[in-house]
């Protein structure tokens, strides 16, 4: 049998010793799990609890999807709403996290040396308007809600959810996460750009369900590809949502020139990961989710083998 026991527990895994049902369970237990403990920790480390978090919750939003795409009988709404609503009063406070990092970082694209500590000047009020002072309280508000998440999945995950129905999940999400990257490129529009990315995150942690502890290419291949392009669009965003802080500081001297070039790197970036996620993209879905499926039987046989 494939040994997990050896996963973090912030990730998405398997429990290979239960049936498919019982480990998709377990598996969203557990990362939800991970998510509650972030929030009644938020006091220790805010910024990482706030990081962690919300990677957590994206983890099971992303395993819902595979459910719901795998399986007909499955209807992913109340679930999924009742996860968004956990997600989305730690946006802003994300946003405002990495603002500092990322000022510091293409601080060297400003024309005026003076803008940089303006603009480092103006983070404090930004922070107090987004409620970063308040992360445990806004964390602690989501615990019950994620509880119930938990309760929920057991009431409706179908009885009869096996390994027929991974494929057609994986081929839907393939397929939308390559149709959000067509999009993002032909149109480079924020929105487009923000989609792909979260489609790109989705089907990263839908294939780190298979394989972590597996150990089995072309699983592990596939999530470090899919890993490699997240961090690639999750640096463009950065820069995107920079150029977008500076955009709204526009009256303060020497911003409008600084905004202007972080634009023009924002969609250098962003060209540099379309280019490069250009070979990743090229199979059909039916493909790719055929090589996903090969490689978690490799794993299972391998594993049986060893016994």
């Amino acid at each position: 049998m494939i040994d997990t026991s050896g996963v973090k527990p912030n990730k998405l895994r398997l429990r290979w010793d239960l049936p498919l049902r019982d480990a998709f369970i377990e598996s969203f237990d557990s990362i939800v799990d991970y998510a509650i403990e972030r929030a009644r920790t938020a006091a220790e480390d805010p910024e990482k609890s706030v990081h962690e978090y919300r990677k957590s919750i994206r983890r099971g939003r992303s395993l819902i999807r595979l459910i719901h795409d795998a399986h007909p009988e499955f209807d992913r709404t109340e679930l999924n709403d009742k996860l968004r609503s956990a997600f989305e009063p730690t946006s802003a406070l994300r946003d405002a996290d990495v603002l500092r990092p990322v000022i510091e970082m293409w601080a060297k694209l400003a024309t005026d040396e003076g803008v940089v500590e303006r603009i480092l000047g103006s983070l404090g009020e930004h922070r107090e308007t987004v409620g970063s002072h308040q992360v445990e309280e806004i964390l602690a508000n989501e615990i019950e809600g994620l509880h119930y998440c938990k309760w929920a999945l057991r009431r409706q995950m179908p009885e009869d959810f096996g390994w027929d129905h991974i494929a057609r999940g994986l081929q839907k999400s393939y397929r939308r996460c390559k149709q959000r990257r067509h999009e993002a490129a032909t149109s480079v529009s924020d929105l487009a750009v923000h989609d792909w990315r979260k489609r790109t995150k989705e089907i990263r942690y839908q294939t780190e369900l298979f394989a972590a502890g597996s150990g089995v290419e072309p699983i592990t291949s596939f999530n470090k590809a899919l890993a490699d392009q997240a961090q690639d669009l999750g640096e463009a965003t950065d820069l995107q949502i920079f150029s977008d802080y500076l955009a709204h500081r526009a009256d303060i001297e020497g911003v409008p020139e600084w905004q202007t070039n972080v634009y023009e790197e924002y969609l250098r970036s962003l060209g540099a990961s379309v280019l490069k996620s250009n070979v990743f993209f090229r199979p059909e879905p039916k493909d790719f989710a055929a090589d996903v499926i090969e490689g978690i039987e490799a794993a299972l046989n391998a594993s049986d083998e060893s016994e």
